[in-house]
């Protein structure tokens, strides 16, 4: 990661499929992070995935998110925290969650807003959920690219691969060798 990206990763496109590879790259990086556990920051949907178990990192990574008061809660080794884009600075609320350390992933499953945009230029990937061969996702990949950010296309995964990423059980796929490297420590 380059000096001042908040996040390891960022996932734009249908909020259905953001949801399924934020949690696919958390659960990968999560693995081969120190920390055992990584953190996605949901934009504009409340707490993906169904309820699990969670892993003894991930519950200590959703207590060091709740004491900077924001909602988070953790299954696998996945801990959710849904940034209420009501809020009057929901920037600053990201921001304040990735803080708290190890692998980040922004997952923007609505609208990018304005106040959105800044917060990719953060990540040190940006991920857009769909098919290579789909016109839209294309012309999302090369609008990031023409912006200078590092960007690629990924497919989302489907049925039960997608229900185990979203409770933090997701195992490792073929892109997850693009992902940045882990920090196991932030300040």
């Amino acid at each position: 990661m380059r000096p001042g990206e908040r996040f390891d990763v960022a996932v734009v496109g249908r909020p259905r499929d953001v949801t399924a590879v934020a949690a696919v790259a958390a659960s990968a990086m999560a693995g081969r992070s120190a920390t055992r556990a990584a953190l996605v920051v949901g934009v504009g949907e409340r707490h993906a995935g169904g309820a699990g178990p969670a892993t003894a990192p991930a519950r200590r990574l959703r207590e060091r998110v709740a004491a900077r008061d924001l909602e988070a809660r953790a299954r696998g080794r996945i801990v959710w925290c849904a940034i209420d884009v009501g809020e009057s600075d929901p920037s600053a609320d990201a921001c304040r969650a990735a803080a708290v350390g190890g692998p980040v992933v922004l997952a923007v499953c609505g609208p990018r807003d304005a106040w959105v945009e800044p917060l990719l230029e953060d990540a040190a990937l940006v991920l857009v959920a769909g098919a290579a061969a789909d016109p839209l996702t294309a012309l999302a990949v090369a609008g990031l690219d023409a912006r200078g950010l590092v960007a690629a296309s990924v497919a989302a995964p489907d049925g039960l691969g997608a229900v185990l990423a979203r409770i933090g059980l997701g195992g490792p796929g073929t892109w997850q060798d693009a992902l940045p490297g882990t920090r196991s420590a932030r300040a």
